[in-house]
């Protein structure tokens, strides 16, 4: 049983094998020229010819069992995708409670989806959110702290004010970074 399995060789086994018999190669050629028993020139030449065969030796065709083993990638479609995505959505759900699985259908539903994405893409990119924040709260500090000591009454809308002023500061600094680093890449 163990013969039957000899055959069958890993492409690190076969390169491990075939590095052994240039080491062996070599050995022999460096044992037969300090024992001098013949011409360095000789044993040279004889070590390079030997060399040469096994360099040359063509790699074993895969059996077929290991034609069978080996996994094929096949290209995944959108379609494809989709469908494992759904089936493994149906899993999931099937473990929540209803309303969390409600949730779910609504959350998950392919329009919802793709309004998000887009979304994430545009408008909602985390630096622009975070420099509206910072400076729509810097923003209403000083409008606050002014307004208390020129004893203006706010309307309240100052906040959202400083917001929007503050993501398309964001956006115009994300511009510019992106565009530098473009020239300097």
């Amino acid at each position: 049983m163990a013969e039957r399995f000899n055959d069958i060789r890993s492409p690190e086994r076969q390169s491990e094998q075939s590095k052994s018999e240039k080491l062996e190669v070599t050995r022999s050629a460096e044992r037969s020229a300090e024992a001098g028993k013949f011409d360095r020139d000789k044993t040279v030449e004889a070590a390079r010819e030997q060399l040469k065969k096994v360099e040359h030796k063509p790699a074993p065709e895969p059996t077929e069992r290991q034609k069978q083993t080996e996994p094929q990638a096949e290209p995944v479609g959108k379609k494809a995708k989709r469908d494992v995505f759904e089936r493994q959505m149906s899993k999931v759900r099937a473990q929540l409670p209803s309303t969390s699985r409600a949730f779910s259908k609504v959350v998950h539903n392919r329009v919802v989806e793709d309004v998000s994405e887009f979304l994430e893409d545009t408008v909602m990119r985390p630096p622009l959110l975070i420099t509206g924040a910072v400076i729509g709260l810097l923003f209403s500090i000083v409008v606050y702290v002014v307004a208390q000591i020129q004893g203006i009454r706010l309307s309240g809308s100052e906040v959202v004010i400083g917001f929007a002023a503050g993501w398309v500061i964001g956006a115009v600094g994300e511009t510019i970074v992106r565009t530098l680093k473009r020239k300097r890449g």
